[in-house]
């Protein structure tokens, strides 16, 4: 599918692979690769297509050259700001699994600095494109954590946040750390009034961030990211 997205030369699009479900009535379910919000390209499609094909990039036609590409070289290279990115998400995660709000609270507000203090001209070719996407979505956010007022609210903005990190992990085969250790999914039933939510984690150990102490051990490890796992497109 194509997805819109704002750059700043205005409204573009952008190829995503997706995962198909079942069929429905005119339809498929989606059961990867797109999140809540976004607009995709219904009509018009191969117009898209066509274009992207005359400006070299990736297309429905050309996608998995590009894809095994992408593979071999931007997978394996350390995006400095991805990994500081994370190593401050992470360090959030622990603040609320100690149930620690002033350390939390502390750490949210630190977010937006370290949002704007990335560097643009790291990111290369299609990575660029992909970022400015991520960082639009991630100053909402930044936002959102600044204004929580109690370690309930925090919880309730990371679900947000982590849903966030978790696509970048993805995307970016994200070692999470210099080191490259592997990074963890890990998924929790009963957070957000029972519909679940996920988040990351280093360790494999289950330490719930939405609960503490309430609940420290409640979730399961139910994907991971890291320099041995498939890049996400």
């Amino acid at each position: 599918v194509y997805v819109k997205h704002e750059t700043d030369n205005g409204t573009g699009f952008q190829m995503r692979l997706v995962t198909l479900g079942p069929t429905t009535d005119g339809g498929y379910i989606i059961k990867d690769g797109l999140r809540d919000g976004e607009e995709i390209v219904v009509n018009g499609t191969f117009a898209v297509d066509a274009a992207a094909q005359l400006e070299g990039k990736p297309s429905m036609m050309n996608h998995t050259a590009h894809v095994h590409e992408a593979a071999a070289t931007d997978s394996q290279q350390h995006y400095p700001s991805v990994v500081r990115l994370i190593d401050w998400y992470l360090g959030l995660k622990d603040a609320l699994v100690n149930d620690n709000f002033e350390t939390a609270g502390k750490s949210a507000r630190e977010g937006a600095e370290i949002l704007r203090a990335v560097d643009m001209s790291e990111f290369t070719a299609r990575d660029h494109d992909q970022w400015m996407v991520y960082h639009a979505e991630l100053e909402k956010i930044m936002k959102l954590l600044e204004g929580s007022s109690s370690i309930d609210q925090l919880r309730e903005d990371f679900i947000t946040l982590s849903e966030e990190m978790i696509d970048i992990a993805r995307y970016f085969n994200a070692f999470g750390t210099a080191d490259g250790e592997t990074l963890y999914i890990q998924h929790c039933p009963m957070a957000d009034s029972n519909k679940g939510a996920d988040w990351l984690s280093k360790d494999s150990r289950i330490r719930n961030p939405y609960y503490g102490s309430a609940m420290l051990t409640c979730g399961e490890v139910t994907g991971r990211v890291g320099m041995n796992e498939d890049r996400k497109d």
